[in-house]
């Protein structure tokens, strides 16, 4: 005779609770690390890094147009001026003119992977404190 499983409805609305806990709180963590491991020439790129959605997954988001490129790298550019004859530019506190200018291919920094990486060895300790100070039996 198999055992008798007492169940009375509420365990799935605790798991669900329990899981927008977890949630919040890796979140919280992510955006910390992300915005740590960011390269920071200007810091606008670690400042767009924002929580877009905390249920049922975790989006977090680098809101700068070149946040692609610094995450994977990119191709080399040629750059031409779009409505004069020349490109107009100040180096080295001089006016530059010319037809165009060339930008070296970039490599990838992988700042989100590292962070990936970084809040999964961390996700047990995140477990645990949620657990401990959300949970009362």
């Amino acid at each position: 005779m198999p055992a008798k499983t007492i169940y009375d409805g509420k365990i799935g609305m605790i798991a669900r609770v329990i899981a927008k806990e977890l949630n919040a709180e890796i979140a919280g963590v992510a955006v910390v690390i992300c915005r740590r491991n960011c390269p920071k020439k200007t810091g606008r790129l670690a400042n767009s890094i924002k929580i877009e959605d905390i249920y049922p997954e975790i989006v977090i988001t680098a809101n700068t147009p070149y946040a692609a490129a610094v995450e994977f790298g990119r191709a080399p550019l040629l750059i031409t001026p779009k409505t004069k004859q020349v490109l107009k530019f100040e180096r080295y506190g001089e006016t530059v003119y010319t037809k165009y200018a060339r930008q070296p291919a970039r490599p990838g920094q992988f700042f989100m992977t590292k962070s990936g990486e970084e809040i999964k060895e961390k996700f047990p300790m995140l477990v645990e404190r949620v657990l401990v100070q959300r949970v009362r039996i």
